[in-house]
């Protein structure tokens, strides 16, 4: 009961996050009703894929190279495998499907989020209003919920309990070793689960220990460099990954598709403009009120200082890894720590003596705070509406397990499917079956010709209708290009504005080129059904009602094998 009351806000605040993140799984499960047959809605598009690579481990293939193509089983994908073999670990300890354990998660990964969050800010400064109030928006109205499974599912938690245990380690004098090792542990989880985490805390770690040697706080130094140490030996298995996944063939062009390109332009000028202020008010701040022998400031001005750094690191390194893309929601994050600490150090610096100038600079931290929130594509509360108004399950893709039960009872693992979209991204997550094609495709390893090639193939049965729609690509959607274009537009914005001549590299009329070439050369080999066998291919799935047109009973090459209402599975005859 001592606890209870001690920490309630944080009980309190833990329950309503949970509840804020599951409740459009709620409402969507009240919807479907009896029609629910076990495919549980997803509201974000990267679910399915974080899903299909747990599922991956489970089909006998725990490097997870590539949960959907046979054909890149072997080829090393140099990326953190931690998150999914966590999920790939627990769910069969638990005797539950690997999605449905992701339902659970959704409310209690976020709910211990919150409440840890809660800890954090209250490790700055003592105010229990501030702290709740803070946390709650961030983790509702800001971010839409954590419910995406792995990043940040698994991810988030394991970098805010790193920061606990360096909270602990800097603010307090009692237990440092222990929290010096606990931290060196977490940060090496975090090398093993998520690029974007880890490679921040490194910078952060970086000045904060340049400030210690500049202040000459060994002892410290010592702590840090303890930590460092043990993080990198966790962290061996996944520098090893990485070493050997460069070498890996398509490595490079995979890295382009994913955003990663040369560049020594910030990825977002408005995000650099704002993290440029909230540094400057920040030393404004710590000079006016004479507080730069609080431990807290230093801690505070690491966080801001990498928040300009890490994202535009590409302005010295000249290669730009997608960080703002990833970063979305992670500069509000941090300024809400930097907001808590500033409002009652004010507060308390003027106590009695406040004046007119006081009172406005706390008016316009609170001004900086809500207003990246709301502009810098972070507030992400509308998607969330979105999922609590409209069924995130058809009805229809129900009936789509029976389809995965026999898949599982009569096929082999890593047989190919070739599908239409929507169940394609199914099954990799609910079966042992590997697919023909997915939109997830372009972020793994193979070349570009071959992501083009599968892209049209997997229109076979509508290819006109697909070239007349410009192969479903505009300016944002691409077949090949949709990150680095977008980074490219965002880049150039000031060349262009001042009309700097500059070579654009991933314009849509060069992709164009580059599909109508791939295109031809497919055509010359002739369009015939046998043109699908180009990549390996077990079973054509064919719903009727979606994709009417395929007509399949047409073609002699192919026997059926299942039937159940309007959806039927073919093979080859020959196969």
């Amino acid at each position: 009961m001592t606890l209870l009351q001690k920490y309630w806000p944080a009980v309190l605040l833990a329950f309503l996050v949970g509840l804020f993140s599951v409740l459009p799984v709620i409402l969507s499960l009240q919807r479907m009703g009896a029609n629910f047959q076990g495919i549980w809605p997803q509201f974000n598009s990267d679910a399915n894929f974080y899903l299909a690579r747990a599922h991956e481990v489970r089909d006998g293939h725990p490097d997870m190279n590539n949960p959907y193509l046979f054909e890149h089983k072997l080829d090393t994908y140099p990326q953190a495998i931690g998150g999914e073999l966590l999920l790939a670990w627990l769910a069969p300890m638990l005797r539950v499907a690997i999605p449905t354990l992701q339902i659970a998660l959704t409310f209690i990964l976020p709910a211990f989020m919150a409440a840890l969050l809660y800890v954090l800010l209250m490790s700055l400064y003592q105010n229990r209003a501030s702290a709740f109030v803070l946390s709650l928006a961030f983790f509702t109205v800001v971010t839409g919920g954590m419910t995406k499974p792995i990043h940040p599912g698994v991810s988030f938690p394991l970098f805010l309990f790193f920061l606990w245990c360096w909270f602990q380690l800097v603010f307090k004098t009692e237990r440092q070793w222990l929290h010096a090792i606990l931290g060196g542990i977490v940060l090496g989880l975090l090398f093993l689960t998520y690029f974007f985490h880890w490679s921040f805390l490194v910078v952060v770690l970086g000045l904060y220990t340049l400030s210690l040697l500049w202040r000459k706080d060994y002892t410290q130094c010592k702590y840090h460099a303890t930590l460092i140490v043990i993080a990198l030996v966790i962290a061996a298995p996944y520098l090893l990954r990485i070493i050997a996944g460069v070498d890996t063939p398509f490595y490079d062009a995979m890295a382009v598709r994913m955003g990663v390109f040369a560049t020594h332009w910030p990825e977002t000028f408005p995000r650099l403009g704002v993290a440029l202020s909230w540094l400057g008010v920040f030393v404004f701040l710590t000079r006016r009120y004479k507080l730069s022998n609080d431990n807290r400031i230093y801690v505070l001005l690491a966080l801001l200082t990498s928040n300009v750094i890490y994202p535009n690191h590409q302005v010295i390194t000249g290669v730009t890894i997608e960080n703002a893309t990833h970063w979305s929601f992670m500069p509000v994050f941090l300024y809400i720590f930097v907001a808590h600490y500033w409002f009652f150090t004010i507060l308390k610096k003027t106590d009695g003596k406040r004046t007119r100038l006081d009172m406005a600079l706390v008016v316009l931290i609170a001004v900086m705070l809500v207003v990246p929130a709301w502009r810098l594509q972070s507030f992400n509360f509308p998607p969330y509406q979105r999922g609590l108004a409209q069924p995130a399950v058809e009805e229809r893709q129900q009936h789509y397990m029976y389809v995965f039960d026999w898949i599982n009872a009569n096929t082999a693992v890593d047989d190919v499917i070739f599908s239409h979209p929507a169940l394609l991204r199914l099954v990799p997550v609910y079966t042992h079956a590997n697919v023909y094609y997915s939109e997830s495709m372009y972020y793994l390893l193979l070349s570009d010709t071959e992501a083009v090639e599968r892209t049209l193939l997997s229109h076979f049965f509508d290819i006109d209708e697909f070239v007349a729609n410009n192969f479903g690509m505009n300016e944002v959607a691409r077949m090949l290009w949709t990150q680095p274009a977008m980074i490219e537009r965002n880049v150039q914005r000031v060349p262009d504005f001042f009309h700097i001549t500059s070579d654009k590299q991933y314009t849509l009329e060069r992709e164009l080129v580059k599909v109508q070439a791939v295109l031809s050369e497919l055509k010359s080999e002739g369009w015939n059904i046998s043109l699908l066998r180009r990549y390996r291919l077990d079973y054509i799935i064919w719903d009727r009602d979606v994709s009417p047109e395929w007509n399949l009973d047409n073609y002699d090459e192919l026997e059926e094998v299942y039937r159940q209402n309007q959806i039927a599975i073919y093979k080859f005859k020959n196969r």
